[in-house]
């Protein structure tokens, strides 16, 4: 299939527990994304500030970065290097701009992003061949920076706030059982209507939102000590160790005994 041709992915990857200050000497253009934690920038010994949680800036050749978090705090990073004709063409079409303002760019849905850039990493690590699959997503990946850069309509003040620190209690006790309606009653609102202004406040409905930091709270339980995946699973909320595998393989597309492995 010649379409998607023209397109290599030669450096990517995912490091869950990162810290300290990373100087890079980019050869390849690259689309670099903090998940999580706090993120410094220095562009050519310039400082670009500092921000927290979900962020992304481009890196390309001939300049220098430096970034990371100097006070070895942990954070979630992962990238995405890609080199060849195509990437050419979406520099000249104004899809990839490398030369946009230097300050990381905030990503309004940050699980849909982190989805697509590990779908990613998946496809190009594990395939001698570029998928074609893998150059749709990066060009799906180009729109949803180049629509982070458009603002977007804000949430009814009354349920804005309760969103918030809804999802902010789900990521401190994931396995907690969560009732989404009585949720929405507090809003004085439908379910339909409080999972459609939840999904365009996180990108992600309630309960999927719900399971995708399960997910993660198994992620980091995989990386320290030594559970079992069935105590892990129990841990994280699920109750079905079956459904929990099935669940982790397709948001990291590697098993949990994979990811120990990998990323120990």
């Amino acid at each position: 299939m010649d379409y998607f041709s023209g397109q290599f992915f030669p450096v990517c990857g995912e490091v869950p527990r990162c810290h300290g200050m990373w100087m890079n000497h980019p050869k390849y253009y690259g689309v670099q994304y903090n998940h999580s934690g706090k993120l410094r920038l220095e562009i050519d010994g310039v400082s670009h500030g500092e921000v927290e949680g979900p962020h992304v800036f481009i890196t390309r050749p001939g300049r220098v970065y430096n970034y990371g978090n100097a006070e070895n705090e942990r954070r979630h990073h992962c990238f995405v290097c890609t080199i060849g004709e195509r990437v050419e063409s979406y520099i000249r079409g104004g899809l990839f701009e490398p030369d946009h303002p230097d300050q990381p760019l905030a990503v309004n849905e940050p699980e849909r992003f982190f989805r697509t850039m590990s779908e990613i990493i998946s496809l190009a690590n594990s395939h001698a061949v570029v998928p074609p699959r893998a150059v749709l997503l990066f060009e799906d990946l180009l729109l949803q920076i180049a629509e982070n850069r458009t603002p977007r309509t804000p949430l009814p003040p009354y349920c804005a706030g309760a969103i918030a620190e809804l999802a902010e209690r789900i990521r401190r006790a994931p396995e907690t059982n969560f009732d989404f309606a009585a949720e929405a009653e507090k809003c004085h609102i439908t379910s339909a209507h409080f999972r459609r202004l939840f999904k365009q406040q996180l990108g992600l409905p309630p309960h999927q939102f719900l399971i995708h930091c399960r997910l993660e709270q198994a992620a980091a339980l995989l990386l320290r000590g030594h559970l079992s995946v069935a105590e892990i699973a129990l841990r994280a909320g699920f109750a079905d160790q079956n459904y929990f595998a099935r669940m982790f393989k397709h948001q990291y597309r590697i098993t949990p005994l994979e990811y120990r492995r990998t990323f120990r």
